[in-house]
């Protein structure tokens, strides 16, 4: 959502900044250079603009937009008539401003802080550049300003939106545990029912001296038990089978056929998981796949799989551009639903550890009682 606000922002500052720049540009305005600058412009927002609604705030449009800013600041004093304004404030200056809240969004503070500081040196260097020392003092003072207060309340946002994300995610935990706790009861009660009707019916009467031993009758109902409880062994062992199943062989053949035509080497142990982990594991490691080859300007990732401590761990790794987790935007399904959801739903947990310029490596845990070789 911020992203797409971001870029409605954009599209405002030149549908309305633009034109009020072309009439507000008096002399010593070079108005051929205004031209060319508000064309420039709009060329930036007909790329940036639908780029963010649709991919959020990715590295390549937050760095054009401060490339694209910083051009627009050093040339302000010959496109806007900055002599006239004392606080340095105009069109350049609000663009100048919503960039710096843009790096504050889509980066964490140790990015964002110093690309801000780089804009709001431009804008001051830009009053320099046409002889107007002095001028803009207040505004890039401003700038300075909106630029620690956005960096904060992100930092804040991004906190409190981690933090709910694991509640929601322990909470889901707790209650999937829970149904299948109570679903492992259920069937056990079932299973003493039918024994208890069965088997141990049969013994009592025997052992109550009630049936004879060799009578024909007894025969019969110990035939008849006898079959239920093969029926209930067949049921156990089609149920195990269902449920426990190797969760390595797709992977292996994941890594062989992976998604878009990455490499992917792989390191993989042996292990057994429930069917529906299993394929939760490989759905989800092929989500991360896709995820490398889409963004991370890389074109080999690396499967692992481990298990420690009564865990299956899966790891997906590249080295690619990386980027700031705590800053995707609500609208990567991919990230929140196709992989955190996915591994949630099974009473798993998803954990990405990445930094813009650092490579990604997503954690895939699962939980089990038992981790068979």
């Amino acid at each position: 959502m911020s992203a797409r606000v971001g870029a409605l922002l954009h599209v405002g500052e030149l549908v309305v900044g633009a034109p009020l720049a072309a009439l507000s540009a008096i002399e010593p305005v070079d108005r051929t250079l205004l031209a060319v600058a508000i064309a420039g412009f709009a060329a930036w927002v007909a790329v940036h603009a639908p780029i963010v609604w649709r991919r959020g705030l990715i590295a390549p449009m937050v760095i054009g937009d401060i490339v694209v800013t910083v051009a627009l600041c050093l040339i302000n004093s010959y496109i806007s008539p900055a002599e006239r304004v004392d606080e340095g404030s105009g069109w350049v200056a609000t663009i100048a401003s919503m960039a710096i809240i843009g790096v504050a969004m889509a980066w964490p503070a140790r990015a964002a802080i110093p690309a801000g500081l780089v804009i709001i040196a431009a804008f001051q260097a830009g009053f320099l550049i046409g002889g107007l020392a002095g001028k803009g003092v207040n505004h890039t003072a401003i700038m300075c300003v909106q630029l620690v207060s956005a960096v904060v309340v992100m930092r804040v946002l991004r906190r409190v939106d981690a933090a709910e994300t694991a509640a929601v995610a322990a909470e889901r935990r707790s209650r999937q545990a829970a149904e299948l706790q109570a679903a492992h009861r259920a069937d056990e009660i079932s299973q003493l029912r039918a024994l208890h009707d069965t088997a141990l019916t049969t013994l009592t009467l025997v052992g109550t001296g009630v049936a004879a031993a060799r009578s024909r009758a007894l025969s019969e109902r110990a035939s008849a038990d006898l079959m239920v409880i093969e029926h209930l062994a067949a049921a156990y062992r089609e149920h195990s089978e269902e449920r426990w199943v190797r969760l390595d062989g797709p992977l292996e053949r994941l890594a062989a056929d992976p998604p878009f035509g990455l490499t992917v080497e792989h390191d993989l142990v042996p292990c057994h998981v429930p069917k529906r982990v299993a394929e939760s594991l490989v759905s989800s490691a092929a989500e991360a796949l896709r995820n490398v080859a889409r963004h991370a300007g890389v074109s080999a990732a690396h499967l692992a799989l481990r298990t420690d401590g009564g865990r299956v761990r899966l790891d997906v790794t590249d080295h690619g551009r990386g980027f700031d987790p705590a800053a995707a935007p609500e609208h990567r399904f991919g990230i929140r639903q196709s992989i955190v959801g996915r591994m949630a739903s099974v009473g798993g947990v998803a954990e990405v550890h990445s930094a813009p310029g650092a490579g990604t490596r997503w954690c895939l845990h699962w939980p089990a009682e038992r981790v068979a070789p």
